[in-house]
């Protein structure tokens, strides 16, 4: 996994359903060596899922835009976590390491409630200042 630092110029940033902004950890590309590997890994760890999972599996990774480590990671902590006979899609597609990632007024927000600027390092994501923990 990669770190802040280091993020690609075509880095997304999200936002969830309450409009906090984050970014994904995890960068790069998914090699086929790597999509083999962990459909194996799926499939000796949970026999009991249909073929047609895989078909299905491999077509949103990729349309999420998984890299090789967020594949393998997701693999590993489905099987480290789940506690039914066989997970779900969405077990997998959700996995994700992300930073928050707080704008301007956001940041003058938290300062005024009571946190510091010292706390907090300038970052710039396709083009856009963001505020990012240093802590996190």
């Amino acid at each position: 996994m990669k770190s802040l630092q280091s993020l690609s110029k075509n880095t997304f940033v999200v936002k969830n359903e309450i409009g906090e902004n984050f970014i994904s950890l995890y960068n790069g590309y998914l090699t086929d060596e790597i999509l083999v590997q962990g459909i194996l890994k799926i499939k000796s760890s949970f026999p009991a899922l249909p073929v047609g999972f895989y078909d299905v599996f491999m077509e949103r990774i990729k349309d999420k835009g998984f890299s090789d480590s967020r594949l393998i990671d997701s693999i590993n902590y489905v099987i480290d976590t789940c506690i039914y006979p066989t997970p779900t899609m969405a077990n997998f597609l959700n996995f994700d390491k992300r930073k928050r990632l707080y704008t301007y007024n956001e940041l003058l927000n938290l300062v005024d409630s009571g946190d510091s600027f010292k706390y907090y390092e300038i970052k710039e994501i396709n083009s856009i200042k963001w505020w990012v923990k240093k802590n996190e």
